[in-house]
């Protein structure tokens, strides 16, 4: 590749990547939410990698198991309506994962609280990323430029 080739192929790459910035941002977003809801609702772990703990009500472990939830730990996923309640939006420059109904945020929040004094530590951050989940979707951007490369 010559230097006006080269050129060529950065301005078009350029003019590709700003033109699918919204598209690569939602993809990202998604990603990270699947990372958020897997580490939370399946692993049962907060943003620190600590392990939410175990259930200590007999009556609420009860409740889970003729539910068919598992009672092995905390997974904060009952009914799924906070797991649902967690969506990634957009706005015109920018996508971000939130809680869209005001009582799962509450309850979101409570269990933050909850899980930190029984942990004895104050609020603990449940929903926040992981150094390893940021480094996961940068990996997960980066691949997605890859491919916009190869493709041109």
């Amino acid at each position: 590749m010559n230097l006006n080739e080269a050129k060529t192929f950065i301005l078009r790459l350029t003019e590709e990547l700003v033109k699918r910035k919204m598209d690569y941002l939602l993809l990202a977003g998604k990603y990270a939410e699947g990372l958020l809801k897997n580490r939370v609702f399946n692993k049962g772990m907060y943003s620190d990698r600590g392990k939410l703990g175990k259930y200590i009500s007999r009556s609420w472990a009860t409740k889970r198991f003729n539910a068919g939830r598992q009672i092995a730990y905390v997974d904060l996923n009952f009914t799924g309506g906070l797991m649902d309640s967690i969506v990634v939006g957009e706005d015109e420059n920018n996508v971000a994962i939130y809680i869209n109904n005001d009582k799962k945020y509450l309850i979101a929040r409570g269990q933050e609280e909850q899980r930190g004094r029984i942990k004895g530590i104050g609020t603990i951050d449940i929903w926040n990323l992981t150094p390893k989940e940021e480094k996961e979707i940068q990996k997960y951007i980066e691949e997605l430029i890859d491919e916009q490369i190869e493709r041109l």
